[in-house]
């Protein structure tokens, strides 16, 4: 049997999630893309509200984008309902698959703030782009931004500078979305936390771990002492898994001279 040419694929849907901290004009852009094709419900068991929405794309391959407005958050770590959700949702949770893209939106006036919930989004492991956000404002406060020096610091993370409220940057956005969609894989090969973390993650990962999506997870499960991270950690893991916890959290560093 011939196989079917890229021609003969019907183009597909894909999905992508917006998130960032409150603020930073995550859901401006959010109606900028989407305009009147939105939808509001609750996500499942919780009375936080769901709004999606979708904009159409002129590609052979790619015939919609399906937006999902998360809540707005300053981390995954999950220290509020509100952060709780946005992180089940960037991990896939609530549909079943983690979001083919991630939009983290920036505040281009307070970057560092942004980009430690970026740091996190990019542990995920899906592909990524950055909204920078407020342009306008960055260059009124006297702020010059290298935006294409940022994206080759971040590993080649495509970022798009923007001014939402005004429009500016919404088509580059799109456009953006579907490159990253298309490409399918990790935005960035960069992690940027120190290796003894990353090792410690790596001690609470054994392999074919009851589905848990990238060391995103471990990451939270690792800093969150007694919250809703480490409860579904224990639930869903194996029975060994709060001793082992235990002791990656306990573990010395190697070399206490390493900032």
């Amino acid at each position: 049997m011939a196989q079917a040419s890229p021609q003969d694929v019907a183009p597909a849907t894909i999905t992508a999630a917006v998130c960032g901290n409150p603020n930073s004009g995550k859901t401006t852009i959010f109606n900028a893309l989407t305009g009147l094709r939105q939808r509001v419900g609750n996500y499942p068991g919780v009375t936080v509200e769901r709004v999606t929405g979708e904009f159409a794309v002129t590609d052979e391959r790619i015939a919609a984008v399906s937006v999902c407005d998360v809540p707005g958050s300053y981390s995954l770590a999950a220290y509020s309902p509100d952060e709780y959700i946005a992180a089940q949702v960037l991990f896939g949770r609530f549909e079943g698959k983690p979001p083919d893209v991630i939009v983290c939106v920036i505040d281009a006036t307070n970057i560092e703030r942004g980009l430690y919930l970026l740091f996190q989004v990019l542990e995920v492991g899906r592909p990524v782009v950055v909204a920078l956000n407020m342009m306008d404002l960055a260059r009124r406060h006297g702020l010059e931004i290298d935006v294409d020096g940022l994206g080759r610091e971040l590993g080649g993370v495509p970022v798009v500078p923007m001014v939402a409220a005004r429009g500016e940057g919404i088509a580059e956005l799109k456009a953006a979305i579907v490159a990253a969609a298309r490409a399918g894989a990790t935005a960035s090969r960069l992690s940027f936390y120190h290796p003894l973390t990353i090792e410690a993650t790596g001690a609470l990962a054994p392999p074919a771990h009851n589905g848990y999506h990238g060391r995103a997870e471990y990451l939270r499960v690792l800093f969150d002492a007694d919250g809703p991270a480490e409860r579904e950690y224990l639930q869903r893991a194996r029975t060994d898994s709060a001793e082992r916890l235990a002791r990656v959290r306990r573990r010395p560093p190697r070399n206490r001279t390493v900032p």
